[in-house]
């Protein structure tokens, strides 16, 4: 028996799950699993475009025991943990994963394959993270898409809970799967330190030493030091505070390539 795409793309859709809208629980660890499900016979270009925040009600602490203010129903990004995208998909058992943060602003991004699964993950191992006392509204779906000349719609990203660094001091960081990219943002008071980043081989063995980055922005994942690639060969990111008086709160920001 043969299939016409269209054909197979709806035995798709009834089999599968192409759209979702959850409210995550509150102050929860718990993982949605299979949020989006997607099984055919086809490689195929998928575009995921994943929703903003959004809150149903309440109020959100500006200043704790001091203040409050009327939280936004639409596009609110303030009250709860950052969330994880879980991404699984590939073709024939031929199968990747990765992790990705959940645009809080939403955004879309572009795979191909045939075998898709994505879910919402919260408080792994590696992310201490909790949705929150009021946690937000997610949503998202997938198409069939034609090949993009630009191949990624936007850029997903993975980021890591600030870490604390000594005077002088060296914290190393694991690259996360299929991370092309990478940028340091600082989280303390103290504006200006120099961090010198080196990239390292399985062994530990320095593959690339990039130059010096200054972090000099304010508290914020946003603003960030200059962005960096990743070496074919690195798996591990050592940074050096070079800074002998004060301490530093960092963090990595990678760019990854679900292309």
């Amino acid at each position: 028996m043969s299939w016409s795409e269209d054909e197979e793309l709806q035995q798709a859709r009834a089999a599968g799950r192409w759209s979702f809208l959850v409210q995550m629980p509150a102050n929860s660890f718990a993982t949605q699993s299979d949020l989006l499900s997607l099984q055919t016979s086809a490689l195929r270009q998928w575009t995921i475009t994943l929703l903003g925040y959004r809150y149903s009600s309440g109020n959100i602490v500006v200043v704790p025991g001091t203040d409050t203010a009327n939280r936004n129903t639409d596009n609110a990004t303030s009250g709860c943990g950052a969330l994880l995208l879980s991404m699984d998909w590939g073709i024939d058992g031929a199968t990747e994963h990765a992790l990705i943060d959940y645009p809080t602003r939403g955004g879309s991004f572009q795979i191909q394959a045939s075998v898709i699964r994505a879910s919402i993950v919260v408080g792994t191992p590696n992310f201490a993270l909790s949705t929150g006392p009021t946690p937000p509204v997610v949503g998202g779906y997938m198409s069939p898409s034609p090949v993009s000349p630009l191949r990624v719609m936007g850029t997903p990203q993975l980021t890591t809970p600030p870490t604390f660094v000594s005077a002088p001091g060296i914290v190393v960081f694991t690259m996360p799967r299929r991370a092309y990219g990478y940028r340091l943002y600082q989280q303390d008071s103290v504006l200006n330190s120099t961090f010198k980043l080196e990239q390292l081989d399985q062994g530990g063995s320095i593959i690339q030493t990039d130059n010096s980055a200054s972090a000099s922005p304010p508290s914020s994942v946003a603003s960030a030091s200059s962005v960096w690639p990743v070496n074919n060969g690195a798996q591990y990111l050592r940074v050096t505070n070079n800074d002998a008086v004060n301490s530093r709160v960092i963090g990595v920001v990678w760019s990854l390539d679900l292309g």
